[in-house]
């Protein structure tokens, strides 16, 4: 449960790299709403993974992923070879509450076929549940820092390509 919490979770870090890289921090409560709709979901896949599986084939759920992480890398690929480097140090973006459902439930596309499968083969579902939820806070929080730390367009650009690499990975997971 705990290297399905991590594996589930690694994308988490480049997102919050990503967004510390532009100056969008996202505070703890905001953190724990993303992550508390990733839960939702995830639970809900957990619970009902066998049902589940048979609307949504894995392929499916990962070609939705890989999809929604591209266009994501894309757009702050794009947005970050745009911006000007005067610019960088005055831009600070807000991180709204529509940002926040649109970010988790990308997030959470991606944890769908974890969380099925894993309830189709039997694991705990509090466990799994807990493990992905603790460790999606933590991934965004340590992406968010080390993102916050590291100002410059070149990180920006590094993290968006490493999204879309993520993004593409997904394909053949």
């Amino acid at each position: 449960a705990i290297l399905l919490g991590i594996a589930a979770n690694l994308d988490n870090i480049i997102i919050g790299v990503m967004y510390g890289s532009k100056k969008i921090y996202i505070s703890w409560k905001s953190n724990v709403v993303i992550s508390t709709v990733i839960l939702v979901i995830t639970i809900l896949a957990l619970l009902f993974g066998s049902f589940i599986s048979h609307l949504i084939p894995h392929n499916v759920a990962n070609i939705l992923s890989t999809v929604s992480l591209v266009l994501i890398g894309m757009y702050y690929l794009i947005d970050s070879l745009l911006i000007k480097k005067d610019e960088t140090q005055k831009i600070m973006p807000k991180f709204g509450f529509k940002d926040k459902i649109i970010l988790a439930l990308t997030l959470s596309l991606n944890n769908l076929p974890i969380a099925i499968f894993s309830s189709i083969d039997g694991c705990n579902v509090f466990l799994v549940s807990s493990m992905l939820y603790l460790f999606s806070i933590l991934m965004i929080y340590i992406g968010n820092f080390l993102g916050s730390k590291v100002s410059s367009s070149k990180i920006s650009i590094l993290s968006a390509v490493l999204i879309i690499a993520v993004g593409i990975l997904e394909l053949f997971i």
